[in-house]
C-alpha cells in the first residue's frame, strides 16, 4: 500500500497439506485501471513513484528481501514474522470466504502467534478465524480504517 492506494498483493494457496504456493504482483507500470476503470480510486503504480523504476531493476531487490524473511523465519520461526507484518498492518474491511462456502467480514487487525487471523466485528469485538478455514481473503478496496498508529 502506498497510502490508501494499492501497490502489490500476496496470493497464499494451500494447494496440499504439505505444500504452500505464494505468489506476489506488483503494479510496476502497468495501469490496471484501464482494465477495470474500478480501480482508478484504489490503485497506483510503482512508476509514479520511481520513474526509472523497471522489473528488472526492483526484481533483485525483492529476491533479496525475501530471501531475508525466509531465513528469519527459518531461524526465528514464525512468531517473528507475524510481529513483524503486525506492526505494519493497517486495519482495513475484508470478506473471508470460508471453506464451506460460508463468507464472514469485518476489519483486519492482523494475526494471532498461530497465524490465525484477528478481525473485529462491527461492535468492536476481536475474534479469531483459524487460518485453515479461511480459503479467500478480500479487501474492501476503498476502505480504510483509522488507525492512530498511520
Amino acid at each position: 500500500m502506498i497510502g490508501s492506494h494499492k501497490l502489490a498483493g500476496i496470493l497464499i494457496e494451500q494447494t496440499r497439506d504439505d505444500t504452500i504456493s505464494v505468489g506476489i504482483g506488483m503494479n510496476v507500470s502497468n495501469e490496471p485501471w484501464n482494465a477495470d476503470p474500478s480501480l482508478r480510486d484504489t490503485a497506483c503504480r510503482l512508476a509514479d513513484f520511481l520513474p526509472s523504476a523497471t522489473v528488472e531493476t526492483i526484481l533483485p531487490h525483492i529476491l533479496d528481501a525475501l530471501a531475508t524473511a525466509h531465513e528469519r523465519f527459518e531461524r526465528d520461526g514464525i512468531g517473528s514474522v507475524i510481529d513483524a507484518l503486525n506492526k505494519k498492518w493497517q486495519p482495513r474491511r475484508v470478506t473471508l470466504t470460508l471453506y464451506g462456502e460460508t463468507s464472514v467480514s469485518g476489519t483486519f487487525q492482523g494475526l494471532d502467534a498461530n497465524g490465525d487471523l484477528l478481525l473485529e466485528n462491527d461492535i468492536g469485538e476481536i475474534f479469531t478465524v483459524p487460518h485453515q478455514s479461511v480459503q479467500r481473503l478480500e479487501e474492501s478496496l476503498g476502505v480504510h480504517v483509522a488507525n492512530e498508529n498511520t
